[in-house]
């Protein structure tokens, strides 16, 4: 008995008669696909039935594939195990391929599989299928595993069969919904053909080896058929096609067996918040700094004049702007294009704000449209300018009183928590939210006018100045009064200070561990007292900074030490001392900026100049008092830890930071769900140390659905890592020289005059910069700290150069054109 394809019907398939490759030929079938004609032979049945059918078809030659009754299910697809034998062209053959495709299920492959998964061996039938030699064949993913809203396909020159053995170099296709194709095309050398019945390697003619196998129109319809196929099937299908004649044929499906994730998807990126929160990120910092987010874009909104009700209404946004991602934090950009659509004006200068925001690479389509009154609009963008108008007006005196209020804040409690009890420290955080998060607007509103003055000032060099390139940076290098910059400036004088001072010198130049200089610095009381005065003022800066669980400067003042010895045996503190190269850069730059300015453009163009820079200044030192605020917030809960450790609630103070906000807050007014906060802390570490054995998610990606169900985090390929690298141009300069690596500031090694070459940087690697040549940083913006902080030091830096820390290795010789933003690699270390 063998049973034909169109017998099936729509009757329920029985898998134990027909099997489930041959089950999934004829859902094909149902759903209106071209398959070529077949019939089955269940498990037991005499081959000699299927040689007389074959007969009378008269097919010249068929495929012979076996369909096992576990084959190609939902969960197992059993992919490769069993046999399929092409080419069949008599009937002898046809018996032999039968009973290979039966007996398959004896071959160890098969064993394996079965014993990994816990399977026992099923019956086997056999498909026999006319066969048809396709010009390209290949494989379909209907949802592509990594960003399952794209189809997948692979395809070669010839047959099959060497697509899904992986022995055919194939050109890869990937198609999303709107039918945007991007291709990677192979070196198609050997395809699998049929000679003499026989599949076999053949040589591709040279003129086709790098031609494509499929047009854009070719992988388009066929992601269209993926699409259909998988809609009636109601699951993602894993699909083997052929083309033949400029017609697709579908040889077979199965059931994707890989979990993908579904629904509605979202994009993630750690741009620009890497620089504050690099690698895994503890629970406690990451919600405290979602409780900021979520404070602070919400008087962004109301300074941009946002109406009350319209941030209620969002209110469930604010929470969402950063995500943590196995224990990385990320921005969550559709949370942020969300909150730029409500902005008034959206409807009508919609680029400009996401320009502003940096968010215009979400897609449109995941946002809702503001389908409101335009008048009413018309009239919110009105308020809003009037208000925004006043509020430039004010700005300087509004940003002195802010420094004062902030001071006065901050001042109204001891830094000694030693004894405060819990509920006390809890007051005190509390005091210390309403009294300067809630009051943040100041800074928003600098912020705001920093991308409006440093936007226009680049336009108008561009502009009016067209023959001088990278001048905008240039004329906003040393400005001076740079909160970031002030302490390896101070640490610098301090260092020719040591220096000239024999008593102190001794010191650092004994071989006593940093450790040691500092403790024997109290036998110094002159030393001692200028090292206390510069970690009273700039003990809150460290790497890292504004993570809570990272000790500061303050915490580990040996580190002071460190770098003052680094300081005192670099060429820089004598450079620095001269006057430094950034005043000179910038008094050129206006040179040549006013040399060719005439009339009304020039008191224009200084007058945006001089508020760009007053704008950016205060930036970067509202940034500071930010790094203060975090500061005390770290000595708060580390005062809240000893209290907790102190009546067995955890077993260290430090644990305190495994915890959230909300579940300290609870543990203190009895409002958490969980008092076992030592089991929340093993099984939070014992998370984070997986996490940390595993790959990191991706810069930039996509998830789908419930974040945590089935995504990858895997986004898209950095750049090349042969060739010219490029990034962004934050500091002018050209600069050639040895490449050292750097992971981490506090294990720099010498770096003296090099070219240091870093993922990211914070503020904690300022101290580093006065003794390098050039920067390059493979993330980062143009308003990062690395990039402002290169303008007041006068190092020349690029930011943001996809993949350069695979490309380039210590002792690599390169030309850096920080002007063009350029990377030039000259010669490999030996």
């Amino acid at each position: 008995m063998v049973i034909f394809h169109h017998q099936l019907g729509d009757a329920p398939l029985d898998l134990d008669l027909i099997g489930g490759k041959a089950a999934g030929l004829v859902r094909l079938e149902r759903a209106g696909m071209r398959v070529p004609p077949w019939f089955v032979l269940p498990p037991g049945a005499d081959p000699g039935v299927a040689m007389e059918v074959w007969r009378d078809q008269g097919w010249r030659q068929v495929a012979v594939r076996s369909s096992a009754v576990a084959e190609d299910g939902a969960l197992h697809s059993f992919a490769g195990m069993y046999e399929s034998v092409l080419g069949v062209q008599d009937a002898e053959s046809l018996r032999a391929a039968i009973s290979r495709c039966r007996t398959s299920t004896q071959a160890p492959r098969v064993r394996a599989y079965l014993k990994t998964h816990g399977l026992s061996a099923s019956p086997v039938a056999v498909i026999v299928q006319q066969m048809v030699e396709g010009d390209a064949s290949g494989v379909m993913f209907t949802s592509d595993p990594t960003e399952p809203d794209r189809c997948l396909i692979s395809a070669a020159w010839g047959l099959g069969e060497g697509v899904v053995q992986g022995t055919s170099p194939c050109d890869t296709y990937r198609v999303d919904a709107d039918g945007k194709v991007e291709s990677w095309l192979g070196d198609k050398d050997k395809a699998i053909s049929l000679v003499d019945g026989q599949t076999v390697e053949v040589a591709v003619p040279d003129s086709m080896r790098a031609e494509a196998t499929l047009s854009d129109e070719d992988a388009q319809e066929l992601a269209r058929i993926g699409a259909r196929l998988a809609a009636v099937i109601g699951a993602p299908q894993d699909v083997e096609w052929t083309q033949a004649n400029g017609r697709f044929v579908l040889l077979q499906t199965r059931p994707i067996t890989q979990a993908l994730p579904q629904g509605r998807a979202m994009l993630w990126d750690n741009s620009n918040i890497i620089e504050s929160y690099h690698g895994p990120t503890l629970p406690l910092t990451y919600t405290f700094a979602s409780n900021a987010y979520t404070i602070v874009y919400q008087l962004f909104c109301e300074v941009m004049g946002v109406p009350a009700a319209v941030i209620r209404e969002n209110a469930g946004v604010f929470p969402r702007m950063i995500g943590l991602v196995r224990g990385r934090i990320y921005y969550n950009l559709d949370a942020w294009y969300k909150v730029v659509s409500l902005l008034p004006g959206y409807r009508w200068n919609r680029d400009f704000l996401e320009r502003m925001m940096g968010v215009s690479e979400v897609a449109p389509a995941t946002v809702e449209q503001n389908t409101g009154s335009w008048r009413l609009d018309l009239w919110t963008v009105l308020r809003a300018v009037v208000g925004l108008g006043w509020r430039v007006f004010r700005i300087d005196r509004d940003v002195a009183r802010f420094d004062a209020h902030f001071a006065r804040a901050m001042s109204a409690h001891s830094r000694d928590l030693s004894g405060h009890e819990a509920h006390e420290l809890l007051d005190l955080y509390g005091d210390l939210e309403r009294r300067l998060l809630w009051a943040w607007s100041t800074p928003i509103v600098n912020d705001f006018m920093v991308m409006i003055f440093h936007g226009l000032l680049g336009r108008l060099c561009e502009k009016w100045i067209p023959s001088e390139p990278d001048l905008q940076n240039a004329l906003l290098a040393g400005e001076g009064g740079l909160s970031s910059a002030a302490p390896a400036l101070e640490a610098l004088q301090l260092a020719r200070d040591i220096r000239d001072r024999v008593e102190w010198r001794v010191l650092f130049v004994s071989a006593l561990s940093d450790a040691e200089v500092f403790e024997a610095s109290a036998e110094v009381p002159s030393l001692r007292t200028v090292l206390d005065v510069y970690l009273d003022t700039w003990g809150d800066r460290c790497v890292d900074e504004l993570k809570l669980e990272t000790p500061s400067l303050r915490d580990e003042p040996a580190r002071l030490i460190h770098t003052l010895r680094a300081y005192l045996g670099s060429p820089a503190t004598e450079q620095q001392a001269a006057g430094g190269r950034e005043r000179a850069m910038r008094l050129d730059a206006e040179m040549r900026a006013f040399s060719g300015l005439r009339g009304w453009r020039k008191p224009l163009f200084k007058w945006v100049l001089a508020k760009a820079r007053d704008r950016v200044r205060d930036r970067e030192n509202l940034r500071f008092l930010r790094t203060r605020i975090f500061g005390r917030v770290r000595d708060i809960f580390r005062a809240m830890g000893e209290r907790m450790t102190s009546v067995g609630a955890i077993d260290g103070a430090q644990d305190v930071f495994w915890l959230t906000l909300d579940e300290v807050f609870g543990w203190v007014r009895g409002t958490t769900v969980t008092t076992n906060l030592r089991g929340l802390v093993g099984l939070r570490q014992a998370e984070y140390a997986a996490w940390a054995t595993a790959p990191a998610p991706a810069d930039r990606f996509k998830t789908w659905g419930s974040v945590w169900a089935h995504n990858l985090f895997i986004g898209r390929p950095k750049t090349p890592m042969d060739g010219e690298l490029t990034g962004l141009s934050a500091f002018p300069g050209v600069v050639e020289g040895r490449v050292c690596r750097v992971l981490d500031p506090d294990d720099a090694g010498d770096i003296d005059g090099a070219i240091v070459i870093a993922y990211r940087t914070d503020p904690g690697w300022v101290p580093l910069f006065p003794r390098v040549a050039a920067l390059v940083v493979e993330r980062g913006s143009l308003w990062s700290h690395s990039a402002v902080v290169a303008r007041e030091l006068g190092v020349p830096t690029v930011v943001a150069v996809a993949g350069v820390m695979d490309a380039l290795q210590n002792g690599d010789t390169v030309r850096v054109d920080a002007t063009a933003g350029h990377i030039e690699i000259l010669g490999r270390a030996e």
